[in-house]
């Protein structure tokens, strides 16, 4: 059964085919809000990179539909097939970046430069960095541990209501809002007496 937002897509690819107006715009409006929400809980990637995602997803669904390529979308509803499609050009996206290495050697030179490499911000950086760890260790362990797992290991609250044998995943949430709290209570205090 159709959920009151999803569109039928077999009137979608008709109506396109006709060139009635509107029918891309309320497609690219309707499933933009979930396609964002969604990848960016899967990707490691910017909201401009997730954002241009679903934009290549609607241009390359509507491309094929007037081509001839899509005439019917059998297997799934169509918002599940343009995630895949979104999907599809993130991953290649991906891919496409981590294979961006210089030609030759450069590549290998620079990295192990890098390492020796200093600039002004890395101080500030690190006394950030040094900043943030002093106050995690003033923490509980598992408020400490709860913040790692969440913001350093990119666990979602499902998987953080399982590790750390929450009773509800609102439970999970409130939790990590303390905690956080926490933190910058003690970072406040820490900057203040430093």
């Amino acid at each position: 059964m159709r959920k009151p937002n999803d569109l039928d897509a077999k009137e979608v690819i008709s109506d396109l085919r006709a060139g009635k107006p509107g029918v891309i715009e309320n497609l690219y409006d309707l499933y933009r809000p979930d396609f964002l929400s969604w990848a960016g809980r899967r990707f490691l990637a910017t909201p401009g990179d997730i954002e241009d995602g679903w934009q290549d997803a609607v241009v390359i669904f509507y491309e094929n539909v007037l081509s001839g390529k899509i005439t019917e979308i059998e297997k799934c509803n169509l918002k599940t097939f343009l995630f895949a499609i979104g999907n599809n050009k993130l991953l290649k996206n991906y891919e496409r970046k981590k294979r961006l290495l210089l030609p030759g050697n450069l590549d290998k030179i620079l990295q192990e430069h890098a390492q020796n490499m200093k600039f002004d911000f890395d101080d500030a950086l690190e006394e950030k960095r040094e900043r943030l760890r002093a106050g995690m260790d003033q923490l509980s362990p598992r408020c400490s541990e709860l913040l790692i797992q969440r913001y350093y290991h990119q666990k979602d609250i499902t998987e953080l209501k399982e590790i750390f044998q929450y009773a509800s995943e609102n439970t999970v949430s409130v939790t990590i809002n303390k905690c956080i709290e926490k933190l910058e209570k003690i970072l406040r205090n820490n900057r203040k007496g430093g």
